[in-house]
């Protein structure tokens, strides 16, 4: 045998074994076990999806009825999954499993490659069906406005105020102010869509001396925390009207707030707060209107995808957001903060573009603080454990 087919036969031999050892280590598959009271009508199903299956729901997705056991089972490849459990009939795939309070799970689980043969969550019940009531879990001293008005809006909402342990003993004293979208899901369990951020534990516990307002969202907040035309997961195109969620802020509620409470007023002072859409308002309110906003911080941010295909597979030259990004013009002083969670798209890939983007817009890398989180998922359990990095490095001096 000359030396070339030697070095082919070789080859082909190295290749065989690595084949076989990928399929060895895929063909390994955990058990996904759910117990629920009783066996379901015929009419609804339970579905399991995943990263495991690019979230896909369907019939190949149903979980199967064990008749001899009396639970639900399914199985999907072993290695690490970030999975959630719907419960639906006719297509509604919007009533997911129940927290401990009876709203959404939004964060799901994930399944460490060091899980062994099954996994088996708990089961409050379905978000649709909660048993419980949510308790009221606000600690310090939060004021709500019912209805306030927002004319850029052409609607009315709910403003929340928290303020330090100090306004009340220190009244030569301002404050540092913080706005934050999604303002129902900040403060407590029972106003909260899932879980609560507890912003009002953090800073106590931080002892920070800001003040935190809540911006409640509304109907519309696909519209209103999108500031260009983009698509949302259906694919359903959406007219962007961002811009006027900044202008509700900049011309009727800081206004409103300074005017109204011990604040200081200047940029270095204001910061702006977000998550998923809201992170993407935030990161917005840098690149556009940093002479409000000298703190930002979004967390998860959605990338505003021109396309349906750009969003299925994170195609940074679709994200509004990556090219805005690009086209910035850096504020001196401006403080930027931006995570995500490695399980929430399967990589850094979009992150790391954004961080790119800006740097090649002529930030300063002293003016960014990029946070990847290996085991981060797209709710705001996670997103409360990493407000304090983010708190002390924006407030830092």
């Amino acid at each position: 045998m000359n030396s070339h087919w030697g070095t082919r036969l070789l080859t082909l031999i190295i290749c065989a074994v690595a084949l076989q050892a990928h399929a060895e280590a895929h063909s390994e598959r955990l058990k996904l076990i759910f117990d629920t009271p009783d066996k379901q009508p015929a009419d609804y199903r339970i579905n399991v999806a995943g990263s495991f299956n690019e979230w896909q729901m369907n019939t190949a997705s149903q979980m199967n009825w064990d008749e001899s056991e009396k639970r639900y089972q399914y199985s999907v490849p072993k290695g690490q999954s970030y999975i959630s459990f719907n419960y639906y009939k006719n297509g509604d795939f919007q009533n997911p499993l129940a927290t401990r309070f009876g709203k959404p799970n939004t964060c799901g689980f994930i399944l460490p490659p060091d899980t062994q043969s099954s996994f088996k969550p708990d089961f409050y019940g379905w978000a649709k069906d909660p048993s419980k009531t949510p308790p009221e879990t606000i600690v310090g001293k939060l004021i709500t406005l019912t209805d306030f008005p927002m004319p850029e809006l052409n609607r009315s909402g709910d403003i929340y105020i928290h303020l330090p342990e100090s306004y009340q003993e220190s009244f030569n004293k301002r404050y540092p102010v913080v706005y934050m979208l999604d303002g129902q899901n900040l403060f407590s369990e029972s106003a909260a869509y899932s879980d609560e951020w507890q912003v009002d534990e953090t800073v106590i516990a931080a002892q920070m001396d800001i003040i935190v307002v809540g911006i409640a969202n509304g109907p519309e907040r696909w519209k209103e925390y999108n500031p260009w035309d983009a698509v949302n997961y259906r694919g359903e195109k959406i007219k962007g009207q961002g811009e006027n969620t900044i202008g509700f802020i900049e011309k009727s509620l800081k206004p409103y707030i300074d005017s109204t409470y011990r604040t200081l007023t200047s940029v270095d002072h204001t910061a702006l707060m977000g998550s998923s859409l809201g992170g993407l308002m935030a990161l917005y309110g840098a690149i556009e209107h940093s002479q409000t906003f000298g703190k930002v911080a979004a967390f998860s941010p959605s990338f505003s995808f021109a396309t349906t295909e750009g969003q299925l597979f994170l195609m940074p030259v679709q994200s509004n957001l990556i090219n805005a990004a690009k086209k910035a013009s850096p504020t001196p002083g401006l403080k930027l903060y931006f995570d995500v969670g490695e399980v929430e798209y399967g990589s850094f890939i979009l992150l790391d573009s954004l961080h790119n983007a800006l740097l090649s817009a002529g930030f300063d890398s002293s003016q960014l603080h990029m946070v990847q989180d290996k085991l981060g998922r797209h709710c705001e359990l996670d997103w409360s454990k990493r407000l304090p990095g983010a708190l002390q490095w924006l407030f830092r001096e």
